[in-house]
């Protein structure tokens, strides 16, 4: 029997919620979110990502910079049984289409634009054939992984899915639903592709199961990090320090 018992990413959360339910969990700006509250959304997110199709084994890619759905949608991937594909949010458009068509991504969420950085044209520009096929149902031409483009933010493009539909979709699935995807996850199985910056060629994937949970908890352990303490967190967390810090 090994010593560390294996854990899914999905079930931390879950786990937390039980143990600190009314403990304040996530702050961001001006918005607070217990851990109740943090697996609240998070459900909601996981059941839309399966109404829409997100199957077991898909690899969905998250253009985004750091925002709370970022992290709801960290945790809802793995509970639907998918792997999260973390894009580099200073990718330019080749960069963004190389990955998104190499890790063989089904499912694309993306900011619509950040700041200066205008994701929706990047995309366009990337899928000029968005009108072919259908909504959750895409026929493109560089992408023939890719059947569902959804965008969190005022604007789409054809055939995409808004964030608000992605909610509403979710009403759909049960709670039992859920619970059976998220208990059939494997932890050996792929959580995450993380990717290279692409500075020296094209970015290069990495594919972790969910066994940087151990590394992380071992991690928080050397540093004397206990469920008391305030962690400020200012790194990308698309970048892979950034990502294990925040299981």
């Amino acid at each position: 029997m090994e010593w560390y018992r294996k854990r899914t990413l999905g079930s931390l959360l879950d786990d937390a919620a039980r143990r600190y339910g009314d403990r304040e969990a996530l702050v961001f700006n001006e918005q607070r979110w217990t851990f109740s509250e943090w697996k609240a959304e998070t459900d909601r997110v996981a059941k839309g990502l399966i109404a829409l199709g997100v199957a077991p084994g898909d690899r969905v890619a998250l253009w985004m910079a750091n925002r709370p759905e970022w992290l709801f949608l960290m945790y809802a991937i793995a509970k639907a049984g998918a792997a999260i594909v973390p894009l580099n949010t200073r990718y330019r458009t080749d960069d963004a289409a190389y990955t998104i068509a190499q890790s063989r991504s089904a499912t694309l969420i993306a900011l619509d634009r950040s700041g200066p950085v205008d994701y929706l044209s990047m995309l366009a520009d990337a899928m000029p054939d968005l009108d072919r096929g259908t909504e959750g149902a895409l026929r493109l031409a560089s992408f023939p992984d890719l059947k569902r483009v959804i965008f969190l933010g005022d604007k789409t493009l054809p055939n995409t899915t808004s964030w608000d539909a992605l909610l509403i979709a979710g009403e759909r699935v049960s709670d039992a639903q859920l619970q059976a995807r998220a208990d059939a996850v494997d932890p050996d199985g792929l959580m995450v592709i993380a990717y290279t910056s692409g500075t020296t060629g094209h970015p290069k994937g990495v594919m972790h199961c969910h066994i940087p949970i151990r590394s992380t908890h071992e991690r928080a352990q050397l540093y004397g990090m206990s469920f008391e303490d305030i962690h400020l967190n200012y790194l990308p967390l698309f970048h892979l320090y950034g990502l294990a810090k925040s299981p």
